[in-house]
């Protein structure tokens, strides 16, 4: 995945978000949403996600943030993002954007091969751009509403539509069909720690600026889904957006790395997919 600058670019956008958040966006975070009906047990879910992120999850990262530069492990998370580009290559097909599929499937080749099995980006020079795919998002353009946004243990946030995504993830994965848990389980768990080393200034933030932690975590996932689903359309360059990546976008995200901001020059979309964006809190 093209991930050049992400950490700083991850900080920027979040501290714009902070800063919309402070100003005093005309969000009651004790009001009930209608899409989330299911608060109360969300919340329980959440605050275990959250206790096993800072018992455990945190000190590992700061362990392997110390002991790693940032150049390795942006490069570690090349390499898992390189494994979920099946599953973006099939959601393209999905949605009928062929020629988003031909390119990536063109970045797979190119990173698989020159790249080291993923762990350099060398298709984007190639111009060979990152796309962001997955189940969630194909049915949302199949017209597919998000249902009720859910928290689940370990895995974290999602809406009913996105849910389906968790299985095609998998098995598009060939982490998934290769050692099985004896190679899986240790190499899973290197992901996430090294994922979660590199979002840890921003997660420091949005826990000291977030007044409700688990709205705020809500509607920035909606937001962001929403973002991913329009490829970015109707979002202008000052909209502002959190991809907290496995932090935030599950598994049905498919995608290990924070993606570079979505390619739609060149894409053919069949449907206009399904409006959730009058459901979700802009960050704006």
């Amino acid at each position: 995945m093209d991930m050049d600058g992400v950490a700083t670019a991850l900080k920027g956008v979040l501290a714009g978000v902070v800063l919309a958040v402070l100003g005093g966006c005309a969000h009651n975070p004790n009001a009930p949403d209608p899409r989330d009906p299911y608060e109360q047990t969300n919340r329980k879910f959440y605050s275990f996600n959250d206790a096993l992120d800072r018992n455990v999850l945190e000190p590992a990262a700061h362990g392997w943030q110390a002991i790693t530069p940032i150049g390795f492990r942006q490069g570690v998370s090349n390499f898992y993002g390189n494994f979920y580009y099946l599953n973006t290559i099939l959601n393209n097909i999905l949605q009928g954007k062929l020629l988003n599929a031909l390119q990536d499937s063109g970045r797979v080749v190119l990173n698989t091969t020159l790249g080291i099995g993923g762990f350099f980006d060398v298709a984007t020079p190639f111009g060979f751009p990152a796309h962001q795919e997955d189940f969630g998002q194909t049915l949302a353009v199949w017209g597919v509403g998000e249902g009720n946004y859910l928290v689940f243990p370990f895995l974290g946030p999602a809406t009913q539509r996105d849910v389906p995504g968790f299985g095609t993830a998998l098995i598009t994965n060939p982490l998934f069909w290769v050692g099985g848990l004896v190679i899986g389980l240790p190499v899973g768990m290197l992901e996430v720690v090294n994922t979660r080393a590199n979002l840890l200034e921003a997660t420091r933030l949005r826990d000291e600026a977030a007044l409700d932690p688990y709205t705020f975590t809500r509607e920035a996932y909606r937001q962001r889904r929403n973002y991913l689903i329009r490829d970015g359309k109707g979002f202008g360059e000052d909209d502002l957006y959190l991809d907290f990546n496995g932090e935030f976008d599950n598994g049905a995200g498919g995608d290990s790395g924070t993606a570079a901001l979505p390619d739609s020059a060149g894409t053919s979309t069949p449907a206009e997919p399904v409006d959730d964006s009058t459901d979700v809190l802009k960050i704006d």
